[in-house]
């Protein structure tokens, strides 16, 4: 994980990444291996600029100046950027950069604040489990002790204990359900801004909705929410009169700003 101005980075592989029908056809080409990871240090490398490379012409072309970045074979990134080009990984901006997409869903990040809460959480997690196997013990201490009946005393009842407060906890292996898609949905809509009325799993929308549930969990994405209900700025109280829209605030790069206010 990099950190940079607060901020920490990380780049996700999905679970089909190497069976997918791109991949499997990069890897079969001549030097294919290399290819690929050749295309997973791109990503490593503007993972931090969203998904842009920018040609600032220290080399004769982009793809020279890209391996320079890399410190790979200018050849091997040509042809790596041919492929990429040829099936929609990668495309030029209009500044004669390069843009890979794909990098915008895979970017993992996150500020300061968040990690700290995801930290607690863990250590509350922890303590939870510690406190559920040190009550199992003692069920078992306890109904292992026999009292003969010359040793029976009454007892006074022990004062009622206060019930330990419920802390919600979120796995590293934390599923997105369609019910917690639905309650962001409705938390989102009770704004009053432009409504969203389906999100599924096959669309953009959908996978950066899940994604972003699976990162923070469900309470931060709704505490996230919130916030933009008590923003002014984001509901278009700004110079530009721009308002905050679904679609932006599940962005990768975008909802880690939210949360933090």
């Amino acid at each position: 994980m990099a950190a940079k101005a607060g901020k920490y980075y990380w780049l996700k592989l999905k679970s089909e990444f190497f069976s997918g029908k791109r991949i499997r056809k990069l890897r079969r080409m001549d030097q294919g291996d290399t290819l690929v990871i050749i295309y997973l240090k791109i990503q490593l490398s503007v993972m931090k600029t969203e998904g842009k490379f920018t040609f600032s012409h220290l080399e004769e072309t982009v793809s020279e100046e890209l391996a320079l970045e890399l410190d790979e074979d200018p050849e091997l990134v040509n042809r790596t950027l041919d492929f990429l080009f040829s099936c929609g990984l990668a495309e030029e901006t209009k500044s004669g950069g390069l843009f890979f997409p794909e990098v915008l869903e895979n970017t993992g990040r996150e500020g300061a604040s968040a990690q700290r809460v995801r930290e607690h959480r863990s250590r509350e997690r922890q303590k939870n489990v510690l406190l559920q196997c040190n009550t199992e013990i003692e069920k078992e201490i306890d109904s292992e002790i026999e009292i003969e009946p010359e040793q029976e005393t009454e007892l006074e009842p022990e004062p009622e204990k206060e019930k330990e407060t419920e802390v919600c906890t979120v796995s590293d292996d934390t599923v997105c359900r369609a019910e917690d898609a639905r309650r962001v949905m409705e938390a989102w809509n009770s704004l009053g801004l432009q409504p969203v009325t389906k999100v599924t799993g096959d669309t953009i929308r959908g996978r950066m909705l899940r994604s972003r549930i699976r990162e923070y969990g469900l309470e931060a994405v709704l505490e996230a929410v919130e916030k933009i209900r008590k923003s002014s700025f984001l509901k278009g109280q700004n110079a530009k009169g721009w308002t905050i829209t679904f679609d932006w605030f599940v962005r990768p790069n975008n909802f880690p700003k939210v949360l933090e206010g």
